[in-house]
């Protein structure tokens, strides 16, 4: 039996996209194909399925997998505008924080 931990997964996308050059497509498709193999134990597998559908439907897959793992939180924060958007399209959190380090630290 192999474990694959979450915290692996994003090592493997890069690797795949890097090293052998392969497009999104053929990397979710790849990904959830391991994990669906009989010889495979996924960490939460219910976080890495709604992790790949969000990047299926565009969403970058570390963000996904982040968001997906945050579906228990009450809010959510991120210094990045673009994944706040994509995120606040497919999840509501009670409350939502977006802006700058530098904003933060003040």
């Amino acid at each position: 039996m192999v474990v694959l931990g979450l915290t692996v997964v994003p090592e493997v996308e890069c690797a795949l996209r890097a090293n052998y050059r392969l497009g999104r497509p053929a990397i979710l498709s790849a990904l959830r194909k391991f994990a669906a193999l009989s010889t495979v134990a996924v960490e939460d597998p219910s976080i890495l399925a709604q992790a790949l559908d969000w990047a299926r439907q565009g969403m970058d897959f570390v963000d996904a997998l982040n968001l997906a793992g945050s579906s228990e939180c009450e809010a959510f924060a991120s210094f990045d505008l673009r994944f706040a958007r994509a995120a606040a399209a497919v999840w509501r959190p009670r409350r939502w924080w977006s802006g700058s380090l530098l904003a933060l630290l003040r």
